[in-house]
């Protein structure tokens, strides 16, 4: 990239610097649309990644709020949005989009375990048997499905039939399933 300053002289900058100044930008100088719109969906959405490796996920979701102005209501972005604020502890946030997605995409699995983890997380434990019941249904070959149905069936007093989940979900592979079967199916 090369920019002129105000003397006309020429500097160019390596391609990796360019990309952390216009990252430091888009965050801490120019939030306009004009930034957002000269980057394309990947290369944005590679940004978002990047950041919720390195945890900043606040960061990320401003970046996912600056992208559904022009790509509105894209279910990977929400979908992305939605996974930050679970991370960042609001499942109640998270809920609404995950939603969203499950009307935009309703073949789309992890619609609808997000809200199935999300209602978990808020010990909304009838809404959460509905969705990971609905997620049972489009995708029964998961074990980490499994494990969240037991522990929403314990959360409902019903650990007899936890304890199948468990059971089951051990057979597919969970590493987690052993603890929780000697925890609540004895």
């Amino acid at each position: 990239m090369v920019v002129k300053n105000k003397l006309d002289v020429t500097i160019t900058f390596p391609n990796k610097i360019c990309k952390v100044i216009v990252i430091v930008l888009l965050f801490y100088g120019w939030n306009s649309a004009f930034v957002v719109n000269a980057q394309s969906y990947d290369s944005l959405m590679k940004v978002g990644f990047d950041l919720q490796v390195i945890g900043k996920y606040d960061e990320a979701v401003k970046l996912y709020d600056q992208m559904l102005q022009t790509w509105i209501n894209d279910p990977n972005i929400l979908y992305q949005k939605a996974l930050c604020l679970m991370r960042m502890s609001y499942p109640d946030q998270a809920v609404d989009l995950f939603h969203r997605i499950t009307v935009l995409r309703p073949s789309f699995v992890g619609g609808f375990y997000g809200l199935a983890t999300a209602y978990v997380a808020l010990e909304r434990w009838l809404e959460a048997y509905d969705f990971i019941e609905k997620t049972i249904a489009l995708e029964d070959n998961n074990s980490e499905y499994y494990l969240l149905r037991g522990r929403i069936l314990v959360g409902l007093n019903r650990t007899k039939e936890a304890c199948k989940d468990f059971k089951r979900a051990k057979k597919m592979g969970s590493y987690d399933a052993p603890f929780l079967i000697k925890t609540y199916c004895k």
